[in-house]
């Protein structure tokens, strides 16, 4: 049913996946910095016996419930983005008003936005059980209290959104050229100065042969009364349209 689209999607799908790294790898920055803007915080509640595992439990808390609020805004946005389509896609697209945002793809998404969320909050979490409350208060080096591993961890994080960025500039920048020289082939027609449009016949209405033939008469007896057309006709299809 997919036929030869299935590889172009996939493509699709894999530089959404991508996105989806380097926004990961942001929030996991901004999360390590916030972790260690509360350093003393946590140093403190685990000077008193806070356990650890609460800790744990409220910083992975808080990353899952940021992440569902990003999935959720994403879900809105896929339904508003699947009802455009419909109403504005092209009409040569096989079963376009059959696509939809099924449990399927809702499932798909919950799981995503909750393993992002465990791996997004995970490490900032127990960085944050590694702090000591002596470093914390009295040297007040944001370094020193959020430790080595974390400002290494920080360190690869850039490293690593700087290069899926720059996957996708590249990518992109091949994409836009290709597209660019296929707009430019010679496709051994001259498509200036002409305009196609398509004629669907309801089926109830034009059952039968008589009909279809007298409306498309007359429709080319009006465009032929129309200035500045020169000249006109009806076809099957056009080329390039998608069509055998």
């Amino acid at each position: 049913m997919d036929g030869d689209t299935r590889r172009p999607l996939q493509l699709i799908l894999a530089a959404v996946g991508v996105v989806l790294l380097i926004v990961c790898s942001n929030i996991a920055s901004l999360l390590l910095s916030l972790g260690s803007a509360r350093s003393t915080e946590f140093s403190t509640r685990l000077a008193l016996g806070g356990p650890k595992e609460r800790l744990i439990r409220q910083l992975l808390s808080e990353s899952i419930l940021l992440s569902f609020v990003g999935g959720g805004l994403g879900a809105m946005a896929a339904l508003a983005g699947m009802h455009y389509v419909k109403v504005f896609g092209p009409s040569n697209i096989p079963r376009l008003q059959d696509a939809t945002v099924d449990f399927t793809v809702i499932l798909f998404g919950v799981g995503v936005t909750v393993l992002c969320g465990i791996l997004v909050g995970l490490f900032p979490a127990i960085n944050a059980t590694r702090s000591s409350m002596i470093e914390s208060i009295n040297k007040g080096n944001q370094r020193t209290a959020s430790g080595g591993g974390s400002s290494t961890f920080r360190n690869a994080l850039v490293i690593s959104e700087i290069a899926l960025a720059l996957v996708l500039s590249i990518s992109a920048g091949l994409s836009f050229r290709t597209f660019t020289n296929l707009l430019k082939a010679n496709g051994g027609f001259r498509p200036e100065s002409v305009l196609t449009f398509e004629i669907s016949l309801p089926g109830p209405q034009y059952a039968d042969n008589a009909s279809v033939v007298s409306t498309y008469r007359n429709i080319l007896t009006k465009l032929q009364g129309s200035p500045g057309v020169v000249p006109e006709g009806l076809g099957e299809t056009t080329p390039l349209n998608g069509a055998g």
